[in-house]
């Protein structure tokens, strides 16, 4: 009978990535998330032009930083000291998704945000949408609710939504529970642990 011998080797993969490029002037960086400490992050932020990622958040540490190799704008793979700069996608507020063990990357357009839900004036069938301010990256929306639940979704579907709770919202986590009034919310999707949502009544 032949016997096998192997090893385990804990990858050790961070908490978080950045992404840094010309929509935060080179100077400043974006948070992505680790999922399940498995390689795989996610990240939003409003893109405008081209950019890279890296595993600090220094602007001046360039060491390990994750260039292109192959892909366009939306898909494509990555290398440490890659062929270059991810290329520019269209101007606008994206999902950022790596994974660091297929070394792929994935970015998703996000052309709307709106609040569903109980609590909302068109309940579970359609979105009360948001108005996007890219100078301080909030989505924002002045209405009416019941007393209810929200959740927050994108381009009208499920695939990207978050939930949980006013003080924490998550990716894809359950419904929020809200009370009766007018509210102005406001949602800056930045990454899991890293999110703001406020729900202000007026």
């Amino acid at each position: 009978m032949m016997e096998y011998t192997y090893t385990l080797e804990e990858l050790g993969f961070a908490p978080y990535i950045y992404e840094i490029g010309n929509n935060t002037s080179w100077s400043g960086t974006c948070p992505l998330a680790g999922i399940n400490f498995d390689g795989k992050y996610r990240g939003f932020a409003y893109l405008n032009g081209e950019f890279k990622y890296k595993p600090n958040p220094e602007k001046d540490n360039w060491t390990g930083d994750w260039e292109k190799v192959s892909g366009d704008a939306l898909a494509g793979t990555l290398d440490e000291n890659g062929a270059g700069n991810i290329d520019a996608p269209e101007a606008g507020f994206y999902m950022m998704e790596v994974d660091l063990t297929a070394m792929t990357y994935k970015h998703t357009l996000i052309s709307t945000l709106g609040v569903i839900g109980s609590a909302t004036p068109s309940g579970w069938d359609a979105d009360t949408d948001m108005t996007y301010n890219e100078e301080d990256g909030s989505w924002n929306l002045t209405t009416n609710l019941t007393d209810g639940e929200i959740k927050i979704r994108a381009n009208n579907d499920w695939d990207i939504n978050w939930g949980g709770s006013i003080a924490e919202p998550t990716f894809n986590a359950g419904n929020i529970a809200v009370t009766a009034g007018n509210y102005t919310i406001r949602f800056i999707p930045q990454c899991d642990g890293m999110n703001l949502l406020t729900l202000t009544k007026n």
